[in-house]
């Protein structure tokens, strides 16, 4: 799959989903697009002005191994499933006309902890991270993760990212069937339908709060009258604000690395599920480096002085600094 610097990098991604194996994989692509949105929505600059070091920081993914699992599912040994991402590949076409074969992702490890939390960490390309930034701040459309993670099929996936970008979507049935890399066993219309889109729409109707529906053009002049092509619609029934919390909650951890997360568990006795608390005003501090630079200038502050709230000490430190912007 080949897509240039000016082509949308969300779509030509998904075209990529179809050599994806498993619900795994999907999912955990779905956190480099949920990682693309995250750092355009807190700095709306151009891709240029922001610092080099910066961005490279940027392309490492940090994210509780739970969110790799629908939720109410606890079978964490299936987690290593989706490590199979980094054997997908994307060509890249650069404005000199270089071309990169380039690894989804590189580096994927599922780091088990001794107070009982578990990460999964990965790296994604510099280059393809390059890209995806400058696609994804010519516009996008925000993807729900929290819909995503409800989802049980990466049918079901490749089906709502295909959807949600635009309200109406028309598709030849022979492309559809190949951007959902469904096997050549369904290359008969009605197995197509009835096995995997009918099951992926309704997968998509009992997991989030979308709706889809379409309608179906028929070649008269073609032997037998096949339906070459399909039209949908696909809109949202209404907001959840709970799922709007959790999503915003959950994205936000994605841009911290893995070293500031377990330093601000280890020096600060941050909770797991306090860490996006602070990540906003940390990512204002710039890379990973400078995060942790100014990590342990608040714990020495803290340590002389005795505090005994080491959170809500380090919160205020950098609740004045952002007054002081």
């Amino acid at each position: 799959m080949k897509t240039t610097n000016r082509s949308l990098v969300p779509f030509a991604l998904i075209e990529s989903l179809k050599c994806l194996d498993n619900i795994y994989e999907a999912r955990l692509f779905s956190w480099i697009i949920a990682k693309a949105q995250s750092v355009l929505k807190y700095y709306n600059k151009e891709l240029g002005s922001i610092n080099i070091q910066f961005a490279l920081d940027m392309a490492r993914v940090t994210l509780p191994a739970k969110m790799l699992l629908a939720p109410g599912d606890d079978n964490y040994k299936e987690i290593p499933k989706a490590f199979s991402l980094a054997n997908k590949t994307v060509d890249y076409i650069s404005e000199s006309g270089s071309v990169y074969h380039l690894n989804i992702i590189a580096f994927p490890e599922y780091i088990k902890k001794p107070n009982g939390t578990s990460y999964v960490t990965f790296v994604i390309h510099n280059q393809l991270w390059h890209a995806i930034l400058d696609n994804f701040k010519k516009g996008y459309r925000v993807v729900n993760l929290l819909d995503i993670f409800h989802l049980t099929s990466k049918y079901s996936v490749i089906l709502y990212y295909l959807l949600s970008q635009q309200r109406q979507f028309r598709v030849g049935v022979d492309v559809l069937r190949q951007l959902m890399g469904a096997p050549d066993s369904y290359r008969k219309w009605n197995n197509f339908e009835n096995r995997i889109l009918s099951s992926s729409i309704k997968d998509i109707h009992e997991h989030t709060n979308c709706r889809v529906e379409y309608t179906k053009e028929i070649n008269d002049e073609m032997r037998g009258k096949p339906v070459t092509t399909l039209v949908f619609s696909f809109h949202t029934q209404k907001n959840d604000p709970d799922a709007e919390r959790l999503e915003k909650c959950e994205e936000l951890r994605t841009m911290l690395s893995e070293e500031v997360v377990s330093e601000l568990e280890r020096m600060f006795e941050v909770k797991p599920n306090e860490v996006s608390r602070f990540e906003q005003k940390l990512m204002q501090l710039g890379s990973a480096g400078q995060q942790l630079s100014y990590l342990d200038k608040i714990a020495e502050r803290a340590r002389r002085g005795g505090v005994g709230n080491k959170a809500g000490y380090l919160y205020t430190s950098l609740k004045n600094r952002e007054a002081r912007l």
